[in-house]
């Protein structure tokens, strides 16, 4: 029972990947609060936990892009359970197409929730954890972090800029005991792959289905990739890479750079000619 009467916090927990964790750490007895926008549905996956999986949760509704927010957040954990062990800024949004179509509205948009959510909740969980001496944080970034992500682009953009905090903070935390991580999975069967904001979607020929379709890769089971992800916390691993496809193609990139350029223009070309209006 690693997780057992440890504190964590997880942001975007009312779905997908950060569910899944929660799920997953609730059954080592963990205690977790379940930080979503959408507050109905924290209390709902709150109450699911706490029927089946041992551990307690909590929901709790906050908004990443505000900064007193999630001060808030943490204060208030502190002070209802003392201790704060786990920070998982996870909460983050995507949205697809190129970055030639994208507004400045939706680049604001992706950069409040996918960088600015993770700051926040980095600072505001700093501060207390290095007056603990102890304490582990979570950031959530992607492969479309490791690797360049075409029609992702400004999400990739992104979550580049959530990996480099991490392996710089990962060294300046250690000095305090404070350890830090960054979870990369590569397509995962959460409800971003099915919901994500699509550019010009009223234009595409091609529907919902049919994009989903042209990914290519079989999205990867959310509870399989929960494990994984627990285990990588427990190993304190800088990188907790996910997905077999995720592994193949960070290393592609790594020592066949050109490679991979010349692939993903390849398959860029592919789904202009699949979306575009005929």
């Amino acid at each position: 029972m690693y997780f057992k009467d440890k504190v964590a916090i997880i942001t975007g927990a009312a779905s997908g990947i950060g569910y899944a964790i929660a799920k997953q750490m609730a059954k080592e007895q963990a205690t977790i609060i379940i930080a979503d926008i959408n507050f109905s549905q924290a209390q709902q996956a709150a109450e699911n936990i706490n029927k089946n999986n041992g551990g307690k949760a909590f929901p709790y509704e906050v908004d990443v892009r505000d900064s007193d927010a999630v001060e808030k957040l943490v204060e208030n954990t502190i002070e209802q359970h003392h201790r704060l062990d786990y920070m998982f800024n996870n909460a983050g949004i995507a949205i697809m197409g190129e970055m030639m179509e994208m507004t400045l509205e939706q680049w604001d948009r992706l950069f409040d929730i996918n960088v600015r959510g993770v700051i926040y909740g980095t600072h505001a969980a700093c501060n207390v954890m290095k007056k603990q001496g102890y304490g582990h944080i979570v950031n959530t970034a992607s492969l479309a972090g490791i690797i360049p992500s075409p029609n992702l682009g400004a999400y990739s953009g992104t979550k580049h800029a959530v990996l480099g905090i991490c392996k710089s903070l990962r060294i300046e935390a250690r000095a305090f005991g404070v350890k830090v991580s960054a979870i990369c999975p590569g397509v995962i069967d959460t409800p971003m792959v099915t919901d994500s904001e699509i550019i010009n979607e009223d234009k595409l020929v091609a529907s919902r289905e049919e994009i989903r379709e042209n990914i290519q890769l079989k999205p990867y089971s959310v509870e399989k990739a929960a494990r994984k992800i627990v285990k990588g916390v427990k190993k304190n691993k800088a990188i907790i890479l996910i997905t077999g496809h995720a592994h193949i193609l960070s290393r592609m990139y790594r020592f066949f750079p050109k490679l991979s350029e010349m692939l993903g223009h390849s398959y860029h070309k592919r789904e202009k000619n699949i979306l575009a209006k005929k």
